[in-house]
């Protein structure tokens, strides 16, 4: 039986390149950087002063206080939050990447509804201010998270690269899927490994062999 014959560990056949390795699959995109940035304002918006007031005193309400939303906010920046770590983690159903969506549109509600609130007290009690940063900052944050539950990633396809080289190697072997099958039960090996470059030449001179005891 002919000697095996093994490439350095890493090296590729001559004409053919070494396939990328196959990283974990995730929901990573423009869209996950989106609502990370989405959930981060709405977050730190919370913390930050709704409503500022200039005239008969200087004054300021933040997003904490008793008369605002904030706390509600915070747990929805959270929520944003937590469903872009999982969109740069892990695959992420379209469904929960499209929650980012639901949740940025009742932030931006909320911020609307307070922005008017707070613009109507300071009216009707004769004062002068200003709507204050941090609410700003949260509805801002509600239409990033918005458009981060837009912007998906779906399920990444299987690299043209990786592909292409164990479908060549099966070409240049002279495997079919039937003989890949028999010739890899025979060896005692998973399938994939017939097609690993760090083994290329002692699968070629095993297929060799496997041949001539075949005919």
């Amino acid at each position: 039986m002919t000697d095996f014959v093994t490439p350095s560990p890493g090296s590729s056949p001559v004409g053919y390149p070494t396939p990328i390795p196959t990283a974990k699959p995730t929901s990573r995109g423009p869209g996950a950087y989106v609502t990370l940035l989405g959930g981060g304002l709405l977050t730190i918006g919370s913390f930050l002063p709704w409503g500022v007031t200039t005239a008969p005193t200087y004054d300021t309400l933040n997003g904490l206080d008793k008369a605002t939303d904030g706390d509600i906010t915070i747990i929805l920046g959270l929520l944003v939050i937590a469903i872009a770590v999982a969109r740069f983690t892990t695959l992420v159903h379209p469904v929960v990447q499209a929650a980012a969506t639901a949740i940025g549109v009742a932030s931006a509600a909320i911020a609307g509804v307070d922005t008017e609130d707070i613009l109507r007290f300071m009216s009707r009690n004769g004062w002068t201010g200003y709507i204050g940063i941090g609410l700003t900052a949260v509805f801002i944050g509600g239409l990033a998270s918005v458009l981060g539950g837009i912007v998906q990633t779906g399920r990444p396809k299987e690299p043209l690269q990786q592909f292409t080289f164990r479908e060549g190697m099966g070409h240049f072997l002279g495997f079919n899927e039937e003989q890949a099958v028999a010739l890899a039960a025979d060896m005692n090996v998973r399938m994939d490994d017939l097609f690993s470059p760090d083994f290329f030449v002692q699968f070629r001179n095993t297929k060799r062999d496997w041949d001539d005891g075949q005919a």
